[in-house]
């Protein structure tokens, strides 16, 4: 008779524990993803005037076309957007690298935007909005279904909500 609540006490003792264990992999998994460090993102960024040539060659353009401009300031307007291809490839690396034997497979996702006044149009060109998603599966039923956004604003990258 004493055996029978002994038995209830240890298996509620070892499902606590096992419930424990589980969620604490999955917050793993999951703050892994959302505090993907904000360098991959920032090493990304490509800025349209590629080099200092580019931006002496317009200021001289603009010397020669506008004489009376001469002694103003001469501000090119910048635009900066992300490298898909080497972005897409950081981020499988990082994901490969960080979650290494705590996921077998995981689906990941990524869109390119462009962000202009607080509306994302998606953009294949110079896009300057990212959105990231993962989803993968850490436990025969416990799914783990994610996302994460980034813009570039001003030639920095901030995340979005």
């Amino acid at each position: 008779m004493a055996l029978i609540p002994m038995f209830f006490s240890l298996s509620i003792l070892l499902s606590c524990l096992s419930g424990f264990v589980l969620s604490t992999q999955g917050m793993f998994i999951k703050r892994t993803f959302l505090n993907m460090p904000l360098s991959i993102f920032e090493n990304n960024v490509l800025d349209q005037t590629k080099n200092e040539d580019d931006i002496n060659q317009k200021f001289i353009t603009f010397e020669v076309n506008n004489f009376s401009l001469l002694n103003e300031e001469f501000e090119i307007n910048r635009i900066f957007y992300f490298d898909m291809i080497n972005l897409k490839n950081d981020i499988i690396e990082y994901i490969n690298y960080s979650l290494k034997n705590k996921i077998n497979t995981y689906y990941f996702g990524i869109r390119f935007y462009e962000y202009d006044d607080g509306v994302f149009k998606e953009s294949e060109e110079y896009p300057n909005g990212v959105k990231i998603r993962l989803v993968c599966n850490h436990h025969e039923m416990y799914n783990i279904d994610t996302s994460l956004s980034f813009f570039i604003e001003e030639g920095s990258v901030i995340e979005y909500e």
